[in-house]
């Protein structure tokens, strides 16, 4: 099968009834993003560098399904990093960018999501439904905490 003629980048926007901090510290405090991020503590020092792990536990034992670094990170506004699953680290074709950036609203915070450069549909489209599960999930508990 040859190459895709296209890039492969999936491309998602959500506003957040909550402000940018909140939605920020959502992102980055692995106690947060383990209730919504498919049950994945995202961990890092969170500086330009730094290696991202996604840590799971699943049937008693710790997983790591995602790895990466951090490539850029500016506090409240924006954070990219690089994407990949731990045996295919050596493998830069298959490695994906991930992009966050945070905007105000007059609602809250607009949250722009991309990750691209994937190689096969299939890895595509399953992105982009699992960002869908992800986002509604921060939406759904960001939301939920600021009606208590």
């Amino acid at each position: 099968m040859g190459k895709l003629s296209k890039e492969l980048t999936v491309e998602k926007d959500i506003t957040i009834k909550a402000d940018i901090s909140t939605v920020w510290n959502a992102l980055t405090d692995p106690k947060i993003t383990k209730q919504y991020f498919l049950n994945c503590e995202a961990i890092s020092d969170w500086n330009t560098g730094d290696p991202i792990i996604f840590k799971m536990i699943s049937e008693g034992k710790e997983v790591i399904p995602v790895k990466g670094l951090i490539v850029r990170i500016k506090k409240g506004e924006l954070l990219e990093y690089t994407c990949f699953a731990p045996e295919f680290e050596d493998d830069v074709s298959r490695h994906t960018q991930v992009i966050y950036q945070l905007s105000k609203t007059e609602v809250g915070t607009q949250l722009h999501v991309s990750q691209g450069e994937f190689q096969k549909e299939e890895q595509f489209n399953h992105t982009s439904e699992s960002w869908d599960v992800v986002l509604n999930g921060l939406k759904t508990l960001l939301e939920e905490r600021s009606t208590m």
